[in-house]
């Protein structure tokens, strides 16, 4: 009956969502972590020319080949601002309709789009400019606004690789939740590299994105856990 029950619990319809239930410590340590990503966007600025990841970019676009071309314009295109509006109105309506409730849909586009919101915001506090359009390797693709940090496109891959690890991977276990975390920590790097390899943003831009997601993550998680998930509901770890 136990084990009934918790299938129940942590089934999409159910009452847990299996969301880690993080100690309030939390909200403090991504508070202190958000300060100290944005005050590395502002010191990586006030190098200008001689900050320590201007010459990372040269180094990574030695790598240069067609293979790789194409994976970075794809990765531009696909985690684009439109694009990531696209994404979020599928998955949130799969979600729904598969589960006959908003209530995952709901919890996936809440963990993005405040990550999203405020990296755009810091774009405007920092306003650490972008590199020289000459030096892209494709010159002729416009990039949005005049700000380089931090970098839009690796945190929308984060938020993205964040959300699905939280509603898909968490609930089904440990082995799940190493994998998807590793594989998401993969894509929102590849997210960062493609922009430093188009030559549009330096490595601290999306390193900087990456560090905001977690932030924004260890900031809302206690918060959204409880008011999701009733107590005596707690499903972050699996019972036999």
């Amino acid at each position: 009956m136990m084990s009934v029950a918790h299938g129940r619990a942590c089934s999409p319809g159910g009452h847990g969502l299996g969301l880690p239930r993080l100690p309030w410590g939390a909200v403090p340590a991504g508070v202190v972590l958000g300060v100290v990503v944005v005050a590395s966007g502002l010191w990586l600025k006030d190098l200008g020319p001689g900050s320590p990841d201007r010459g990372l970019v040269d180094l990574v676009q030695q790598a240069r080949s067609p293979a790789l071309d194409v994976l970075t314009l794809v990765l531009r295109y696909g985690l684009s601002v439109p694009a990531a509006i696209g994404w979020l109105v599928l998955a949130g309506t799969v979600l729904w309709v598969r589960d006959r409730t908003p209530r995952r849909a709901v919890v996936f586009v809440s963990l993005l789009v405040p990550g999203w919101v405020v990296t755009a915001g810091l774009k405007v506090v920092v306003e650490r400019p972008r590199r020289p359009r000459g030096v892209a390797l494709f010159g002729q693709l416009q990039e949005v606004g005049p700000h380089s940090f931090p970098s839009a496109h690796a945190a929308i891959g984060a938020g993205i690789a964040c959300a699905v690890v939280l509603v898909f991977c968490w609930p089904r276990g440990a082995v799940a939740r190493v994998a998807g975390i590793l594989l998401g920590l993969c894509f929102a790097v590849t997210a960062g590299w493609s922009r430093v390899y188009l030559g549009v943003h330096h490595p601290g831009d999306g390193l900087g994105s990456i560090r905001l997601t977690v932030t924004a993550e260890l900031v809302r998680l206690p918060v959204l856990a409880r008011l999701l998930q009733p107590p005596g509901h707690d499903k972050s770890e699996p019972r036999q």
